[in-house]
């Protein structure tokens, strides 16, 4: 990691960007995998762009991947409007087209960016029943 990029790369998808920003229905991400992977454990986040440093994630914004299973030559879209998780191909290579669900378009600011990030674990947690106990 350096001063200029404080966040480590994610060298097995690259992350091409956003196509038809603004445009209801036609507005995706655009990602590219490097390798064989399974989707499970990698999300993408809404940002504001701080330049070369990244991006600050906008709270309450996040897509969680399925799991599935994507390798090279191929192309995952993830519209941002709703819709239902489908597979095809382009020019002979395959295309996974998954959707956000959202109402709206995401992408309508020009300082708004996408940010894919990979979950390394996770807690789940319990829902406490009153009264709670809570200890120091």
């Amino acid at each position: 990691m350096n001063a200029a990029r404080p966040y480590l790369p994610l060298p097995e998808l690259h992350l091409v960007g956003v196509a038809d920003p603004g445009k209801p229905n036609l507005e995706r991400i655009v990602i590219r995998p490097t390798q064989q992977l399974n989707l499970n454990g990698y999300g993408l986040a809404v940002g504001v762009s701080a330049g070369a440093a990244g991006a600050s994630p906008i709270f309450d914004n996040c897509f969680w991947f399925p799991a599935i299973v994507v390798q090279p030559p191929s192309w995952v879209l993830i519209y941002t409007g709703p819709g239902e998780q489908r597979s095809s191909d382009w020019q002979g290579e395959a295309v996974l087209n998954l959707h956000w669900q959202r109402k709206f378009t995401v992408f309508t600011l020009e300082f708004l960016v996408p940010v894919l990030f990979r979950v390394e674990g996770a807690a789940v947690g319990q829902l406490l029943t009153p009264p709670y106990r809570l200890t120091q």
